[in-house]
């Protein structure tokens, strides 16, 4: 019988021992996240457009999602909203109305809806929660499963909640890219958009009014809790 060479015997088992050992788990800012969370939605009452989340800790209700186009178009409809356009490529019904957006126009929806403007610091609050988290979904650096930004080169929004791995702890969807969120206060937008580099998706920076209109949106807030 012919015998065997004892490092082709190692071999063999070496590759036998790695075939059934697990992958290491893929390093943070790669594309592999966790399953999603799922948070309870509230529609507290005289409010229209979508759901909200509650800010538990700090007693308020802030939209799950970003003011949609379907959503303003309601309060064009109902005679409220001037009449916007998003334009090519941004005016599919669940993307976020982006435009010349500015308070006035925000506020005036907010209202019509039964909210209003965030002030920062409550955008801020939304975001973070309480343990100073970089980003809306922990410390992690961000990937295309988390949000839309230049990184992900998809060049326009996409529909809202679609990075559901990266909500913030309460559950609102999209606080880092996708569109710049216009805030109560003035000449500050918060977030970053689609075509923001990594940098401006931290929670703790805020920016002057330097984005691109296509870039900004908007989310409302209410007081109170159940």
């Amino acid at each position: 019988m012919k015998k065997i060479p004892s490092c082709l015997i190692f071999v063999v088992l070496a590759a036998g021992l790695l075939a059934q050992s697990p992958l290491p788990a893929q390093a943070p800012g790669s594309d592999q996240t966790p399953a999603p969370k799922t948070f309870q939605e509230y529609h507290p009452p005289g409010t229209k457009g979508g759901p909200m989340v509650l800010v538990s800790d700090f007693k308020f209700y802030i939209d799950k999602y970003e003011v949609t186009n379907q959503d303003y178009q309601e309060c064009v409809a109902a005679g409220v909203c001037k009449k916007r356009k998003s334009g090519k490529h941004f005016d599919a019904p669940e993307q976020p109305m982006v435009g010349v957006i500015n308070q006035n126009y925000a506020r005036t929806f907010c209202q019509w809806a039964g909210k209003r403007l965030p002030k920062d610091q409550e955008w801020q609050e939304a975001g973070q929660g309480t343990d100073g988290r970089m980003y809306p979904w922990g410390n992690d650096p961000p990937n295309c499963n988390l949000a839309n930004y230049q990184y992900c080169k998809i060049g326009r929004t996409l529909p809202v909640g679609s990075k559901p791995a990266g909500a913030s702890p309460y559950g609102a969807m999209d606080m880092a890219g996708n569109v710049w969120e216009l805030v109560e206060e003035g000449g500050v937008y918060r977030g970053g958009g689609w075509g923001s580099l990594e940098t401006f998706l931290i929670l703790l920076r805020r920016y002057p009014d330097f984005a691109r209109g296509s870039e900004i949106g908007f989310r409302c807030a209410r007081d109170g809790s159940p």
